[in-house]
């Protein structure tokens, strides 16, 4: 990140930086990190139904990395596996994640409860990480998202429309998860 950030302070000292890493949030040592060295970086963390979420993310590894044989969805309902690709239905407990931002007290009752019942560790930031802006991904195409962007990261000129691609078909060739087939095989699947 640090090369990022000096590369590019030459380019523009006005440019806003960024990365895109869906893992972070799920990392201690990352939110660790962003908390003691960067602690007014603002994060933009976006968020997806559980479902919809398990099952792009076992496509994308079916897509992308097809000399590997995933296993069936009935074996990842649970903590990751080995050759499993970071595919788990673990990874989808977003409140545990964003829990640990360091945004609320964690102190009521309803909220340790709600904390206590996922299977995802919970190890609040010993300080809190800067700003942040949570979105859902159905939001992407409204116009208050992109207002709402526009004054978290301090823009003068309008977010133009996020572009929409649909990808209907152009994956059917693959033996990935089918919506389908994510919403009735696997009921047994709850966050």
């Amino acid at each position: 990140m640090k090369d990022i950030y000096d590369d590019l302070i030459f380019v523009d000292n006005q440019l806003l930086r960024g990365i895109k890493c869906p893992q972070d949030v799920s990392s201690d040592w990352s939110m660790h990190n962003y908390a003691r060295y960067f602690p007014r970086t603002k994060l933009i963390v976006g968020v997806r139904h559980p479902i919809f979420w398990f099952e792009s993310l076992y496509n994308f590894r079916v897509s992308n990395v097809p000399w590997k044989t995933m296993p069936h969805t009935d074996h990842l309902t649970k903590g990751c596996q080995g050759g499993s690709q970071g595919v788990c239905a673990w990874r989808a407990n977003f409140h545990a994640f964003l829990a640990k931002l360091g945004k609320t007290p964690m102190s009521s009752e309803s909220e340790m409860k709600l904390l206590s019942q996922s299977t995802a560790q919970t190890n609040p930031v010993k300080s809190s990480v800067g700003p942040v802006f949570i979105y859902e991904l159905s939001q992407l195409s409204s116009d208050a998202f992109r207002l709402g962007l526009r004054d978290f990261l301090g823009l003068k000129k309008d977010i133009p429309p996020i572009p929409q691609v649909d990808t209907s078909g152009r994956f059917d060739h693959l033996s990935g998860v089918k919506r389908k087939t994510t919403q009735q095989k696997n009921k047994h699947l709850r966050w």
